[in-house]
């Protein structure tokens, strides 16, 4: 009798204690479920974080290396004195970024498939207004056609992001002889150091070395390019 009573008593209490159990198991695994999905967030956010820092330093290294190889192909192929369409000087932004510089030179452009901006050209470095560091190339007068009503000019973007566009000059001690001499041609000055002030057109030469410096808007270091123009026949001695 006792077997037959009991059996009937004990099987809710048992299947009371299933339920709570089951329950408890669903809270900890919900638990633990939320802390391995946050942990997981937090580690995706960290790696999609430092992807886009990865991509914006690829950005920025790609258009920095992308200004120095143009700038490799024209500054070092400015035409000298020997030309008749020798021009070289440097200027105040009168248009652009105030208080920074722009130089207008003659380059060889080489070959192009426009046939008004192959090999001699006028360039133009400048900081626009928003930043940008900008390479005008304009044809020579003698490549203009007459059909053109108006001059064909080439807007290249070098770089963005720019606060101040700066350049200096290197002054041998000793300028070179070669080239032509003009009645109105002025020696530059110092000899021997680096000209901070614009080069003038009175010169009817070329510098040893051209620094340019651009300053960076978000506060990063200054970036300096310095190139040696090949038509200047001045040995640069390092000391």
């Amino acid at each position: 009798m006792i077997n037959f009573t009991l059996q009937p008593m004990m099987k809710p209490i048992f299947e009371s204690r299933s339920v709570y159990t089951t329950l408890i198991e669903i809270l900890i695994a919900m638990s633990l479920t939320s802390i391995i999905l946050s942990t997981l967030f937090f580690f995706y956010s960290q790696v999609v974080m430092i992807g886009s820092e990865i991509e914006k330093t690829k950005e920025e290294a790609f258009r920095l290396r992308f200004m120095e190889k143009r700038l490799s192909e024209v500054l070092p192929n400015i035409a000298g004195n020997k030309n008749k369409e020798f021009t070289f000087f440097s200027l105040n932004n009168t248009i652009g970024m105030p208080g920074s510089q722009s130089l207008v030179f003659t380059y060889d452009n080489g070959n192009c498939l426009a046939k008004q901006f192959a090999y001699l050209v006028t360039g133009r470095l400048m900081l626009d207004a928003e930043g940008n560091i900008l390479l005008f190339t304009f044809p020579l007068p003698k490549k203009k056609s007459s059909d053109d009503q108006q001059p064909n000019i080439n807007k290249q973007v070098l770089f963005t992001k720019a606060a101040s566009l700066k350049f200096e000059y290197f002054i041998p001690l000793k300028s070179p002889s070669t080239g032509k001499t003009s009645t109105n041609a002025i020696e530059p000055e110092p000899k021997g150091k680096w000209r901070t002030e614009n080069w003038l057109k009175e010169f009817k030469s070329l510098p040893a070395m051209i620094k340019m410096i651009v300053k960076m808007s978000n506060g990063e270091p200054d970036i300096v390019f310095v190139f040696a123009p090949n038509e200047n026949k001045t040995h640069i001695i390092y000391e």
